[in-house]
């Protein structure tokens, strides 16, 4: 893993993709000669807005994010995605054309910078790039697909804190006193599109759970409780 300070600049994308064993020797090569690599510490927000001409595949080296798009009914929707998968999907290209997306990364990142015309070369030329882009989809969708799951079930406090334990599980970071921090990009509104609720329900809920010693009352950040959280992973892993 890449460690990522406010200092580093660039990546050797050779290096990066070596640590890569998603890739054939042959597809690292054309990657390497055609693309670059964007760094991002957590917590960044970028906008992101697909061009006519120079069209871009972002493919997630290392790290996750959450991508939001804006919908046609004027409301949000996100998108999380891990390392080893990317955006946007080959039939979203038209439709990013005209649409501003927005990155907030919930852990230091490196996202490889695909041309498309490379991309979809190398879909051809490659039985096993290929494969590892049809592996890739699948992954999202069931990634997204679990995480509705944790988001209808129950009521709303069972819903929400299914939400936190679920992204403390993925991206959290873990402190010393086993408590688990959410990641900075997680807000009230973010929360309220997951949940499909309003920010105002999440705020009063939030305050209830730092009542209730779900979250930690010592902090503004969204902290779970150790016990919480393991007691939350446990009920999961029996089910």
């Amino acid at each position: 893993m890449i460690k990522i300070t406010s200092t580093l600049k660039s990546v050797d994308i050779h290096a990066l993709l070596t640590r890569d064993s998603q890739f054939s020797l042959y597809e690292k090569e054309i990657l390497a000669a055609s693309s670059h690599a964007l760094i991002y510490q957590a917590g960044s927000r970028v906008s992101l807005q697909a061009q006519t001409a120079g069209l871009q595949i972002y493919w997630l080296a290392q790290g996750s994010l959450l991508l939001e798009e804006p919908c046609r009914n004027g409301s949000t929707y996100y998108t999380y995605l891990k390392a080893g998968m990317y955006f946007p999907a080959d039939l979203e290209l038209t439709r990013q054309e005209t649409l501003v997306s927005s990155l907030h990364f919930c852990e230091d990142s490196v996202v490889l910078a695909i041309p498309f015309k490379c991309f979809e070369d190398l879909k051809v030329r490659s039985k096993h790039f290929f494969n590892v882009v049809h592996a890739s989809m699948l992954e999202k969708y069931l990634l997204q697909k679990q995480i509705q799951e944790q988001c209808t079930a129950g009521q709303i406090t069972e819903r929400l804190q299914n939400i936190l334990i679920f992204f403390g599980q993925e991206c959290g970071e873990q402190l010393s006193s086993g408590d688990v921090k959410l990641p900075s990009v997680l807000t009230y509104d973010t929360i309220a599109s997951f949940a499909h609720t309003s920010v105002q329900t999440v705020g009063q809920k939030v305050k209830q759970f730092r009542q209730g010693g779900i979250l930690s009352d010592q902090s503004r950040k969204l902290i779970i409780s150790r016990t919480i959280f393991e007691q939350g992973l446990s009920y999961k892993t029996a089910l």
